[in-house]
């Protein structure tokens, strides 16, 4: 940098030179500005490449970009409000430095340090990825220990080894007490809400995991990448996913070129109004891919459609199999809501299942928490039902007639 002294000097400099100096030093400065908006896109190029790398394929809520000294991990949706803004999290190593991004994008994201050492995972489903990762011993606490199927950590929680928090609404003061390094979510609006904004600011990170929000069976299960990314077990995440991707593909192609697909009808009334899946949901996908007709298929959207009990009725009069009654474990507990079930050729069949078979001593159901993250077990369960010489060797997981 030039230093100008307080006298008259620099007058003697011509105006040739001194406009010579000025064009290098233009040069030099849009020289700078080039080599810099270069590795910009470098770096764009590479996150690209990074988020390629790491497959995620199916879910289509998250997305992982790779840079050298740091990843950035991005919720494209929280909520089912679609306008709601994306939320991103900034992970790098705890033993190297802070990256300092200033990306106007990015401006809110959450700065995490990884591997982090343990979690409070507010879902069932967060425990299944963890489980499915070898990680359930990370976790600090729990909300209830009723909704817990894994038997160990069932039996942690009972014991008093683990803290159960509460819910629906959990206890901060004994969540901040733990100091745990990550606690997760399945909502992010639960985390802009002033009991989680609290913990935010005492430092502990609150991150929103939208796995539920996936319409794939396939989508929900690769959320397990996004829980693993924050204890730098990526690797291990891919092969498990790999080997749930490959079995659950491997079902699916036992059920093309069918002569014959049964009719399945599945959930239940709830106050007056029946909610069918949607063709483009979750259960009507697992539905057609175990060789099943989803009645409402050709319906557009991804959640459910708010029939009334005489919009359904009529179908469910022909309907081959009848799936996921609600909370009906036995066929008199059906007839004890409505005696118009007792109609339903399902019914009369005893063609009826519910995902009950695996239940904690408080009814704590798996197949809220293992059923997620694999769901090729719960398509292998669907293919036995609705097309047992498929798979005559399969004992049943999750499902059981109801008697």
């Amino acid at each position: 940098m030039m230093h100008f002294k307080p006298k008259f000097e620099f007058l003697t400099i011509s105006i040739s030179k001194l406009l010579q100096r000025l064009v290098i030093c233009s040069c030099l400065a849009l020289n700078f500005v080039v080599i810099g908006c270069q590795t910009d896109v470098s770096e764009q190029k590479r996150a690209k490449k990074g988020a390629d790398k790491n497959q995620v394929r199916y879910a289509k809520k998250f997305t992982i970009q790779h840079y050298d000294t740091y990843k950035i991990v991005s919720v494209l949706q929280a909520t089912p409000d679609k306008n709601e803004a994306s939320l991103h999290y900034i992970l790098y190593p705890k033993k190297g430095k802070k990256p300092v991004i200033t990306a106007d994008s990015l401006a809110n994201a959450l700065y995490i340090g990884t591997p982090v050492r343990n979690i409070v995972p507010l879902s069932t489903t967060h425990i299944g990825a963890l489980d499915a990762l070898g990680l359930v011993q990370k976790i600090s606490a729990v909300t209830l220990a009723a909704h817990i199927s894994h038997p160990k950590l069932y039996e942690q929680i009972k014991a008093g080894k683990i803290p159960e928090l509460g819910d629906p609404e959990i206890n901060p003061e004994k969540l901040l007490s733990l100091q745990p390094d990550l606690v997760m979510s399945n909502s992010g609006s639960w985390s802009r809400q002033s009991k989680y904004r609290v913990i935010q600011e005492s430092g502990i990170p609150v991150v929103a995991n939208a796995d539920w929000l996936e319409t794939t069976p396939l989508g929900r299960a690769e959320w397990i990448k996004f829980m693993a990314v924050f204890f730098e077990e990526d690797t291990q995440a891919q092969a498990v996913f790999d080997n749930i991707a490959t079995s659950y593909l491997s079902l699916r192609e036992l059920c093309k070129n069918l002569p014959q697909r049964p009719r399945v009808i599945s959930s239940s009334p709830y106050k007056d109004i029946w909610y069918v899946p949607a063709g483009g949901s979750f259960m009507a996908t697992f539905i057609e891919d175990a060789g099943g007709v989803h009645p409402w298929k050709n319906n557009p959207g991804t959640g459910s459609l708010p029939l009334s009990f005489e919009e359904v009725y009529p179908i469910g009069l022909e309907a081959d199999f009848w799936i996921n009654p609600g909370a009906a474990y036995s066929l008199s507990a059906l007839t004890a809501q409505d005696t118009r079930f007792a109609d339903f050729k399902s019914f009369k069949s005893k063609q009826v299942y519910n995902n009950h078979k695996r239940l904690n001593a408080e009814g704590g159901n798996d197949y809220w928490q293992t059923g997620f993250i694999r769901p090729d077990w719960v398509l292998a369960d669907l293919i036995f039902i609705l097309h047992p010489e498929k798979l005559p060797q399969h004992q049943l997981i999750y499902f059981k007639p109801l008697e």
